[in-house]
């Protein structure tokens, strides 16, 4: 698909191409809470496909299913959270969950993640902190003004902070006006005009924007009797393999960015990273059976120092070149790793020399 496709606009052709493809008649598609809309839903069910997603924290605040005001000063630290959480059962030591269902059968089953919600709010206390570290250094900036500072440069300085950490309808401010005494430099005095910024957290926006933090709505159309609560929860948790496989191919991989334009040779590098996920999965799955304790990446790189090597030796006397090639002696940690990934044949000279340049005369 072209750069910089929306996620909601892609289910409709998705969901098209696979049932086309694979010439299915039951499918049930597992998909994020980006790809959801209405019209999505809708469609999905007219061409009798299923489905396991959820909802965003607007669309949840839409549902006026489920009391979320049990979510705003709720004690994370205690061991079990059922006695704050009536009619929510324990799916395990971080999640909790309760099930509704919608006059349209759509069974809503609100998950509450301690987890999710404490790390949440650790980067949403960060955020805050750092937009006042910004003020700060702003208000230090302003009071030494040297010229006239035009109010609505400022605003919008400040305003680009707030959206961009998404703090903007909890924290409000003002500009108060500043008169400045400069000295020029033959030692007369002018006067600039500054401002200092004033800033108030809005308690109330702050606890109606942290309630629904470690929050996720899975919906589906299954029969209890198709899919149970825990399943439609596990399922699409099992997602992240998928969202794990992109971090890894954004990564260690590279697949960005990508510095190409024609299409065939963009598919061509995206099936290169594609496959070479592949590679170190296997690589991944061989060394946990194996007693060496090293990752991937740790393989990788125990592996990079066993090179061939190419020796030139030159006789410019008689005009001769020999050139020969040879591998580096391996080690016995990188041949307990070609063991462990079934290719202890790649430092036998029999199956390697046919790949190197044997001594010659030139």
């Amino acid at each position: 698909m072209p750069g910089n496709t929306q996620d909601v606009t892609t289910i409709v052709d998705l969901a098209d191409n696979l049932r086309k493809k694979l010439n299915l008649n039951e499918c049930t598609l597992i998909f994020d809470r980006g790809m959801v809309s209405e019209d999505n839903l809708y469609y999905l069910e007219d061409k009798e496909f299923q489905y396991v997603t959820a909802l965003d924290r607007d669309q949840i605040d839409g549902l006026d299913l489920f009391d979320l005001s049990l979510f705003k000063d709720i004690d994370l630290n205690k061991d079990d959270l059922t006695d704050q959480l009536p009619g929510f059962n324990k799916y395990d030591d971080d999640l909790y969950y309760q099930q509704k269902v919608k006059d349209d059968n759509t069974r809503c089953i609100l998950g509450f993640n301690r987890s999710m919600k404490k790390d949440k709010l650790k980067t949403f206390h960060k955020n805050i902190d750092n937009l006042m570290q910004f003020i700060e250094e702003k208000n230090k900036d302003l009071a030494q003004a040297k010229k006239s500072r035009n109010k609505k440069v400022t605003a919008r300085q400040i305003d680009k902070q707030l959206k961009k950490k998404r703090l903007h309808k909890i924290i409000k401010y003002n500009l108060t006006f500043k008169k400045l005494k400069v000295t020029r430099k033959d030692g007369t005095k002018r006067t600039v005009h500054s401002f200092e910024i004033e800033t108030k957290i809005d308690k109330t926006a702050k606890k109606e924007a942290t309630k629904a933090f470690g929050l996720t709505c899975f919906i589906t159309k299954l029969s209890p009797e198709e899919i149970g609560i825990k399943k439609v929860i596990s399922s699409y948790r099992a997602k992240y393999l998928i969202e794990k496989c992109f971090k890894i191919m954004k990564s260690i991989v590279k697949l960005r960015p990508v510095r190409l334009t024609i299409e065939k040779r963009v598919k061509a590098h995206v099936t290169v990273c594609v496959l070479s996920y592949m590679l170190l999965v296997t690589i991944d799955e061989k060394m946990k059976k194996s007693k060496l304790d090293l990752s991937t990446t740790e393989t990788l790189k125990e592996l990079s120092d066993c090179m061939v090597d190419r020796i030139k030796i030159k006789n410019d006397i008689e005009k001769q070149e020999i050139i020969t090639e040879n591998i580096t002696t391996p080690t016995s940690t990188q041949k307990e790793i070609l063991k462990n990934l079934e290719c202890k044949k790649v430092v036998r000279k029999n199956f390697y020399k046919k790949y190197l340049d044997i001594p010659k005369m030139k």
